[in-house]
């Protein structure tokens, strides 16, 4: 063993030297060749050593560089962009903007006009939101025994009563005045004109200084939802559990303490420093009881139920006192936010409107291009320029900067689906001939123009879709949308093609 170890010694020293020797050599004639090469340049015109100089350098510093971006240290990912807070300022200058694109800002100026009055009356605003049927009308209305006001509140145990927001004016023992709002059930149904209830619920809680969500027990995975939408707005809120009168007393504990833990973990997760307070109450109403006559039998009567609302009223002034210095602000900050989100909405449906009209536009100039080409060959030519027209301008409605290479690979997807689809489109399109007495005779060029026009409105619709979703030019999803919307008119069938023919005729005939 010894033995083998010692031969092995030497035979690394033996490898050294051979290294050494040879690497000597190598630097050896290195130094002679760099040696015999600058004493041949010295000698050597200027028009060949420059090019030979600006070559080696050049070499040299990829060589630095291309082992310096392997070898380097790696560049921090850089932090995504975080958008500026929405504020007073920016949202004028926003409005101004859309005002000036011709945009619907009705919705928005409401809002902010809303938003004038209630922060000139100095009132401070307390909505009351929960699901429908836990009680809110019956807790203003415990909270307001001496108001007039009070007595249009209707209660009704079936589906809730609440349609829209009620507002009451209440004078707290501090000498506060506060306007509770009672805002409908989250799970309330109205007509399909109303807005919905969550939207009306949301947009309540972003005006209001203080939210007091209302439950009747273990809470329900939508009043979850909303109690985390509520707290995503970063406002003081209370949660009330109400009907505490149905509970024993270790059961009222028991269900307080999960409410607890719900805010809890919620505001965890949202890393936020609110402190929610839970409290009970009872929020009146009538209740039947059983009333034993003297005969023996049971009658059963109607009582009014005895209201316990003095915990909430505690709650309510200790939240204004405490975020007294700041209540305003926060406000003013989620009302600049609901105003943005309506001038976003609003630009929106604007360019969803002018994107429509563009492609309406294009699919009567296939229609009519198409039964205008003479010939062959020159449909295409014409269809191209079209399809590269509309994408531009739809593009320039969505703010997007369409690549050429962009437009011609997403024109080049839905020529290769086209290619197995155009047959469909033409049969569709010949059947839909029948229905125009007098040119269902004449030859297929009018059966080509309605193919086309099916083809230009799917093209449309499409790019409008993804780009609206994307903000982008993608030609692989909008190309995909595309055959679905292509599908989509191909199920019509010569309903959706007779109707693009009627349009494009009546406004031919309009211009």
């Amino acid at each position: 063993m010894f033995k083998q170890f010692k031969t092995f010694k030497w035979l690394l020293v033996i490898l050294a030297i051979l290294l050494c020797v040879v690497t000597l050599n190598v630097i050896l004639n290195l130094a002679e060749g760099s040696l015999s090469l600058w004493e041949r340049l010295q000698t050597a015109p200027i028009w060949l050593t420059a090019p030979f100089v600006i070559l080696s350098v050049a070499l040299v510093g990829f060589t630095l560089w291309f082992i310096w971006s392997l070898l380097g240290p790696r560049k921090k990912p850089q932090a995504p962009e975080v958008a500026a807070p929405v504020s007073a300022e920016s949202v004028a200058q926003k409005y101004r903007e859309a005002e000036a694109k011709g945009i619907d800002v009705n919705e928005a100026f409401a809002a902010l006009e809303q938003w004038r009055e209630e922060k000139q009356s100095g009132e401070i605003i307390v909505a009351f939101l929960g699901n429908i049927s836990v009680g809110k009308s019956s807790l203003i209305k415990a909270m307001l025994p001496n108001v007039e006001q009070a007595e249009d509140i209707a209660v009704d145990v079936l589906g809730g009563s609440t349609r829209a927001t009620k507002k009451f004016v209440w004078h707290s023992a501090a000498g506060d005045q506060l306007i509770l709002e009672d805002v409908p059930g989250l799970q309330e149904v109205t007509a399909p004109d109303v807005a919905p209830l969550d939207k009306l619920a949301l947009e309540a809680a972003q005006r209001a200084h203080v939210c007091v969500f209302v439950t009747e027990g273990d809470i329900t995975k939508t009043e979850h939802a909303a109690l985390r939408a509520m707290l995503e707005l970063n406002k003081p809120t209370i949660l009330v559990l109400n009907k505490a009168d149905r509970f024993q007393a270790h059961e009222l504990a028991e269900v307080s303490q999960k409410l607890s833990a719900y805010v809890s973990e919620i505001v965890q997760d949202l890393s936020l420093k609110l402190e929610v307070p839970v409290v009970t109450t009872i929020s009146g109403g009538e209740e039947i009881v059983e009333v034993q006559q003297q005969d023996g039998s049971v009658l059963q009567q109607s009582r009014a139920r005895q209201s316990d609302t003095q915990k909430l009223v505690e709650a309510i002034q200790a939240t204004i006192d405490t975020h007294a210095g700041w209540l305003e602000s926060l406000r003013d900050s989620a009302v600049f936010v609901l105003v943005d989100r309506k001038l976003d909405k609003a630009e929106t449906r604007f360019k969803q409107e002018q994107a429509e009209k563009i492609v309406k536009t294009y699919t009567k100039r296939a229609i009519f291009g198409a039964m205008a080409a003479v010939a062959p060959g020159s449909d295409l030519l014409i269809q191209g320029y079209l399809g590269k027209q509309m994408v531009n301008e739809i593009s320039a409605v969505y703010d997007i900067e369409a690549r050429k290479v962009d437009v011609q690979t997403f024109l080049e997807l839905v020529e290769q689906h086209l290619q197995k689809a155009l047959p469909v489109v033409l049969a569709i399109a010949g059947n839909g001939l029948k229905a125009f007495p007098g040119i269902g005779t004449i030859t297929g060029g009018i059966a080509h123009a309605g193919a086309y026009g099916l083809i230009f409105d799917a093209l449309g619709r499409s790019l409008s879709a993804s780009m609206a979703v994307r903000g982008t030019l993608s030609p692989a999803p909008a190309a995909t949308q595309f055959k679905d919307y292509l599908n989509e008119n191909l199920a019509l069938g010569t309903r959706r093609f007779a109707q693009l023919v009627l349009e494009a005729r009546k406004e031919n005939r309009s211009d």
